[in-house]
């Protein structure tokens, strides 16, 4: 089974990515507020990260470089309703692949793929 964790500051965007996905068969942990998601952040736990780029107080990108400081290895997938956040995505993070920025709204089938 596939943990995942999933960030994002709309309440009805967590509740439908934990229903959706725990009825596909993954494991989700999700969180509404960033700094309360890098508190309860399990290094080398989850398989992916799906953080919402733009929250208040820590975005996606800034929650993301503190993870990485305590799993290098974690993998991650940006979701976004801004299409021009992909150019900042590209070059904060050269090394991402072009597949890990998912438009909102979010089309399950292709988050599931």
């Amino acid at each position: 089974m596939s943990r995942l964790l999933a960030v994002d500051d709309e309440l009805d965007i967590i509740f439908m990515l934990k229903v959706i996905l725990e009825q596909c068969g993954f494991s989700i942990d999700v969180f509404n507020d960033p700094n309360v998601a890098l508190i309860k952040f399990k290094p080398h736990y989850y398989d992916l990260l799906l953080l919402d780029v733009r929250m208040p107080q820590t975005n996606g990108f800034e929650l993301y470089q503190q993870i990485a400081k305590v799993d290098t290895k974690a993998k991650v997938c940006f979701f976004t309703a801004y299409r021009e956040i992909y150019q900042l995505l590209r070059k904060q993070f050269p090394n991402l692949r072009a597949g890990c920025l998912i438009t909102k709204p979010i089309s399950i089938l292709n988050l599931i793929r």
